[in-house]
């Protein structure tokens, strides 16, 4: 109950894609310390183009950026919700504590690949991958303030090229060549917490991740 009440609760909208998986199965939230003390974030599980079943797991660089930090990674799966709207935690929650290989990590496009030094539950799904359209509706999956797993619905309005200019701020301009996407929620609202989750097309490609 961290979450603003206006978050929607991922177990009250479908997330199974046309071939069964339950995309929201690829997010996980992710516990790391840092220097300053123990954060939350999220992450995503991804194929390779093998379907290798190598754990590599997507994140943002401002959530994890070193090799101290990966190692120190904790990712709690299915943590959800046990039913639409229900107040009892999922059965399936799992945690895996053995942390992750830092694999590439950039400050420009606020992003970080790992790889789990964990194999992730059975009933994980790894996510394909995705390039996006101007006007493409897209689900954000993702946990509030480190809340139970909330899914958040909105559109591409446009591509934008960031820098980061200060601390965690970031400066945004429009650009047909931008690296960033612009996502407008309209169904659900996002909080801070969220930063590394997954935003899907058809509950099946991550397209990015939020920032």
């Amino acid at each position: 109950s961290t979450a603003a009440s206006c978050n929607l609760d991922v177990n009250c909208y479908s997330t199974v894609n046309d071939q069964g998986q339950n995309i929201a199965n690829a997010v996980a939230r992710v516990v790391f310390t840092s220097t300053g003390g123990t954060f939350l974030c999220l992450g995503t599980l991804l194929a390779d183009r093998a379907d290798s079943g190598i754990p590599y797991f997507l994140t943002a660089n401002h959530c994890i950026s070193t090799a101290s930090e990966a190692s120190s990674v904790q990712t709690t799966w299915f943590y959800q919700s046990s039913a639409c709207n229900s107040a009892t935690q999922s059965a399936s929650t799992q945690t895996l504590l053995s942390g992750a290989t830092l694999l590439a990590t950039y400050t420009n496009n606020d992003m970080t690949l790992l790889r789990l030094n964990d194999q992730p539950p059975s009933g994980a799904v790894y996510a394909g991958w995705y390039w996006d359209n101007v006007g493409d509706r897209y689900s954000a999956i993702h946990y509030p303030k480190g809340d139970w797993k909330k899914i958040s619905f909105g559109v591409e309005d446009d591509l934008y090229s960031c820098d980061l200019s200060s601390g965690e701020e970031f400066s945004c301009k429009l650009s047909t060549t931008g690296g960033y996407l612009g996502f407008t929620v309209d169904k659900g609202v996002l909080e801070g917490g969220s930063s590394g989750s997954g935003i899907f097309k058809d509950n099946t490609y991550l397209v990015g991740t939020l920032t």
